[in-house]
């Protein structure tokens, strides 16, 4: 009696559930200094502050598994126009581009068929970032599916075929493996960058 007892109550308090996925804070793994590829990229306390050239871009050196999530909190610092994500599915680089062009601004994939984003399915049109005010983009990447959320909204829904998907040449880094950060001409201070493993 006892021993199923105890048995039961080992059980009970042995138990545990799926485990959820453990976030890698890409944030820790930049060295500016070593990872900066085009534009002046630093840190402020633990805050990253993007360059403000065009085309201004640093590489993260960590190479994504198949399926992730990334998670970012970023706040634009100056006018509108774009902070880029760079991403690898598929065995492909490619960019996620927010807000995009002072005027008839942007977001969506660069480039799906060889078309930017403003031409392309993914596009979606208006301001999504408000200066001075953090907020949180979410990239979920899938074998079959993108999507990208902007503070809950979500702004992307795509049947991904990476097949399709390529790197504009002014945006590359060293590693065509590795995730990138790009911003043109504007400031953005990035409070936090993780990925999460798909479960």
């Amino acid at each position: 009696m006892r021993s199923a007892l105890a048995l039961l109550l080992c059980l009970a308090s042995c138990a545990v559930g799926p485990k959820a996925p453990v976030a890698v804070d890409l944030l820790k793994l930049i060295d500016v200094k070593r990872d900066a590829v085009d534009g002046a990229w630093s840190f402020d306390g633990g805050v990253l502050v993007t360059s403000t050239v065009s085309f201004g871009r640093l590489q993260v050196p960590y190479a994504p598994p198949a399926e992730y999530d990334v998670r970012m909190v970023a706040e634009r610092k100056g006018p509108v126009n774009s902070i880029v994500l760079g991403l690898v599915a598929g065995g492909k680089q490619f960019a996620v581009v927010i807000d995009a062009f002072p005027r008839d601004t942007t977001s969506g994939v660069d480039r799906v068929d060889d078309k930017a984003f403003p031409d392309n399915e993914t596009g979606f049109k208006g301001v999504l970032l408000t200066e001075g005010k953090p907020s949180t983009l979410v990239v979920s990447v899938r074998k079959g599916s993108l999507a990208v959320t902007v503070d809950g909204r979500k702004i992307v829904d795509w049947k991904a075929d990476y097949k399709r998907v390529s790197l504009y040449p002014n945006w590359k880094v060293p590693r065509p493996d590795a995730l990138f950060l790009g911003a043109w001409t504007t400031p953005y201070r990035i409070h936090s960058l993780e990925l999460f493993p798909a479960p």
